[in-house]
């Protein structure tokens, strides 16, 4: 059980880090910060670069991030 939840742990921070890049770079630039909004747009960043059928999505996670964020930042 001890190794599930650390396994689980990791996954968590894993994913939270993921989708908080974009709250980070919006802040360490000095903009407005909405947390819940930015990790949404990064869910939604990451599953349209999912869908990209190149190898490693190359070109579409950046289109993705630049399309989704453009609005709000």
């Amino acid at each position: 059980k001890a190794v599930f939840a650390a396994a689980f742990a990791l996954t968590a921070l894993n994913w939270v880090s993921r989708y908080s890049v974009g709250t980070v770079l919006v802040a360490t630039l000095g903009g407005d910060v909405a947390p819940v909004l930015f990790w949404f747009l990064g869910w939604a960043a990451v599953a349209v670069s999912s869908a990209v059928p190149t190898p490693g999505a190359a070109g579409g996670a950046e289109a993705a991030f630049a399309l989704v964020h453009a609005p709000v930042v």
